[in-house]
């Protein structure tokens, strides 16, 4: 039996949440997009260690010493950091670098100077963002372009292959923060200097091209921008990407492919849902052309998985979700089902809190697939899948998985609309009594959450339909 309108699952609006779902991943840094090439990491570094401790001692060194000297630190930091403590350490060899190289400057000012200092800056930036300290790399960042743009007015070709790469990065950053004005800006700004590179032969910067073109995607579609710049963009990090790979050069690109792809359709997506057809059909058409494109993502990313690529795992199981939600959207829920039957079998270990956002998504495959249950009627199996749901997002909120205080509460809302979906279905079931204190606590976290000026009108909403919700069973 279906739901009755006024308790139906999808009376909380699920595209509200949607924005939710995005601020979740929002919250964490995806890291740094373009890394400044380093030298080889070497295990036995005893050598390194006591010619810097001999370069230390000197109680005044030469410019020459001092370029050494900030040569070994950089050295002795280019193995990266795997800890907090770890990057503490780096952080500091970056640190003396620094102050190093300035000494030196001020003993003979040059431009290879100067583009050391620019990496140092570079590198250090890397660091912190990957670490999620955007606001340090933000600095260094600055640093960086502030150092490396008077070379790159000179013709210097490897500094303006880093100042490409570093707004790229900073790009990147703005985008995570939302700054999209900034974002887009800097992101421009990078692919036309990676295409100065391209075009004097001095490195080959398709793939970054690409990985540029992607944010600008992305970007532009979070500006609401009209599709076909959208598309534009999307389509040419593709069209790079796939003139790499038939190149013969790093095949593991078509990952990138695949992920840009799914990029366009979601875009694409959004705009077939936002239009206003003259019939039902012709809505389904298009909506019939994007789940081609992700089928096409799909087995790209299935060849990559099943070529060793593990990377691609995480990718896969989102392109399952996003054609099964595709699936539902088309009232195929038989197909629908199947998918989700496949993703929460063969994903299972993404319900592990070790990785939240992993966890959050799996959680979201349940509710796709309660739904799917809804529309054939089978209310228990749609109880079941939503209890899922909420023992998984339950976890992610008791605020043990490592993630801070204000990630968590991204969280919070979809934990409220599993339980008011879950209690949507026990009211029709005739369990009135349940589906209230269900109601009621998902209007308790919501009420819980800490209110700004971006999230206010968000949880207004949600709260105003649950409470209509809670009406609707009196």
């Amino acid at each position: 039996m279906l739901l009755p309108s006024e308790l139906l699952t999808l009376s909380i609006d699920w595209n509200t949440l949607v924005c939710y779902a995005g601020l979740a991943f929002a919250g964490t840094a995806a890291g740094a997009v373009f890394a400044h090439d380093r030298n080889e990491c070497q295990p036995d570094s005893s050598g390194q260690k006591q010619r810097i401790a001999e370069l230390e001692k000197l109680p005044r060194r030469t410019l020459e010493q001092n370029e050494e000297l900030a040569d070994l630190y950089a050295d002795s930091a280019s193995c990266g950091c795997g800890d907090d403590e770890d990057c503490l350490n780096v952080l500091g060899l970056y640190d003396k670098a620094e102050a190093v190289l300035k000494e030196a400057l001020a003993q003979g000012d040059d431009s290879e100077l100067r583009r050391k200092l620019g990496n140092v800056y570079l590198n250090r930036a890397v660091i912190l963002n990957d670490f999620d300290k955007l606001g340090e790399a933000e600095k260094f960042y600055l640093l960086a372009v502030e150092m490396l743009s008077p070379l790159d007015a000179t013709g210097d070709g490897e500094a303006t292959y880093d100042l490409a790469g570093i707004k790229l990065n900073l790009g990147t950053l703005y985008r995570e923060r939302s700054e999209l004005d900034k974002a887009r800006t800097l992101l421009d700004e990078s692919f036309l200097l990676y295409r100065k590179i391209e075009k004097i032969g001095l490195f080959d910067t398709r793939s970054y091209m690409a990985k540029t073109s992607v944010q600008q995607g992305g970007v532009l579609f979070e500006m609401h921008e009209p599709l076909d710049k959208i598309t534009d963009a999307y389509n040419r990090a593709m069209r790079l990407l796939v003139e790499v790979i038939e190149d013969g050069e790093q095949i593991e690109l078509e990952r990138d492919l695949a992920n840009t792809l799914l990029d366009r359709c979601t875009a694409v997506y959004h705009d077939v849902l936002e239009k206003e057809f003259d019939s039902e059909t012709e809505r389904n058409d298009n909506i019939g052309g994007v789940l081609i494109d992700v089928g096409r993502g799909i087995d790209i990313l299935e060849k990559q998985f099943n070529a060793g690529n593990t990377e691609a795992r995480a990718d896969l199981f989102n392109a399952l979700v996003m054609q099964a939600s595709i699936l539902t959207n088309l009232e195929k829920y038989a197909e629908g089902r199947k998918i989700l039957d496949r993703a929460v079998t063969e994903f299972a270990d993404y319900a592990a809190v070790e990785n939240p956002m992993l966890a959050n998504e799996y959680a979201g495959a349940y509710e796709s697939r309660a739904e799917c249950a809804l529309n054939a009627g089978d209310n228990t199996a749609a109880i079941a899948d939503f209890s899922e749901a909420i023992r998984i997002r339950e976890e992610l909120v008791k605020g043990d998985c490592g993630l801070d205080p204000e990630d968590i509460e991204l969280f919070v809302p979809q934990l409220a609309a599993s339980l008011t979906a879950r209690a949507s279905v026990q009211g029709v079931a005739g369990d009135k009594e349940t589906a209230r204190k269900e109601l009621q606590r998902a209007a308790d976290l919501l009420n819980s959450l800490k209110r700004s000026e971006e999230n206010g009108e968000l949880l207004d909403e949600l709260q105003t339909q649950l409470q209509e919700i809670l009406d609707g069973l009196k």
